[in-house]
């Protein structure tokens, strides 16, 4: 690899003049910058920034997964007619929703089940919007049966 002074321009578009009159760092204001710790405070502001933009990425990504596995409430074929079953139904979620809501508070929104095998894990946040979802379901059917049964 050619050196600093052997700087040679590829093509006419890429000159960008003679290297020797580009302006030469200065050795001591470079080690005064580092014993103030700007490069160092640098590189963690640009850590922090691209541990911010992976988060986002991770919450559009989840959000995205959220969607597909909320459309899966319940397979229509364990479905009854009939208010008791609508009644039990809506119990039987709501209790899963309270499962979901106390294992967040006990082990936060991002937290996984360790038991389950890695490509069924989710977090806590996911889990509890999964169970929100399937109670609006049961909920929805509830109410349809109460119609029925009741106008």
């Amino acid at each position: 690899m050619p050196g600093y002074d052997s700087w040679k321009a590829r093509s006419p578009d890429d000159d960008l003049g003679d290297p020797s009159q580009y302006e030469k760092p200065d050795p001591l204001q470079e080690l005064a910058d580092w014993e103030d710790g700007m490069p160092y405070q640098a590189c963690i502001e640009a850590a922090e920034a691209a541990e911010k933009k992976v988060g986002m990425l991770r919450r559009v990504m989840s959000r995205k997964r959220d969607k597909e596995r909320m459309k899966e409430m319940t397979d229509p074929k364990y479905m009854r007619p009939g208010l008791p079953f609508a009644v039990g139904k809506t119990v039987e979620e709501l209790g899963e929703l309270n499962a979901a809501l106390g294992k967040t508070l006990r082990w936060g929104w991002d937290s996984v089940n360790p038991e389950l095998p890695k490509h069924q894990r989710e977090t806590n946040l996911i889990w509890v919007r999964r169970e929100i979802e399937d109670v609006r379901g049961a909920l929805d059917n509830l109410e349809r049966e109460l119609t029925k049964e009741f106008g």
